[in-house]
C-alpha cells in the first residue's frame, strides 16, 4: 500500500512537470 502511494506521487510529479513544459512551450 505504501509503495503504491509512492508510485502515485511519482506519476503526479511527472504530470506536473509535463504540464509545466507544455505551458512553457506554449508561452514561447
Amino acid at each position: 500500500m505504501r509503495k503504491q502511494k509512492r508510485v502515485v506521487s511519482g506519476i503526479s510529479s511527472l504530470v506536473i512537470a509535463f504540464l509545466a513544459t507544455l505551458s512553457l512551450a506554449g508561452a514561447i
